[in-house]
């Protein structure tokens, strides 16, 4: 079943969209970069995998592994996929 999902899933990191979520995975964490500028620069699409990939939230900083189970607790499937292979 994992294997069929990563065969099915995996395509779908290769469009501009998901790459670009890919390579600014870290910048909410690491600069001063906001979620409103990587929206305003590269789209809501892009800034919502961004956002979704950074483990700061309202309420405080969590594990990789929380991150991972909100993303696929909100079936959040794409984005999770760029977690795992982070």
């Amino acid at each position: 079943m994992l294997a069929e999902f990563v065969a099915e899933e995996t395509p779908k990191l290769y469009n501009i969209i998901m790459l670009s979520a890919a390579l600014l995975h870290d910048t909410i964490e690491d600069t001063e970069l906001t979620e409103e500028a990587i929206t305003e620069i590269f789209g809501p699409e892009v800034a919502k995998h961004v956002e979704g990939l950074t483990r700061i939230k309202s309420y405080g900083k969590i594990s990789s592994g929380e991150s991972l189970n909100l993303l696929i607790k909100e079936k959040r499937y794409n984005t999770a996929l760029i977690k795992l292979f982070d």
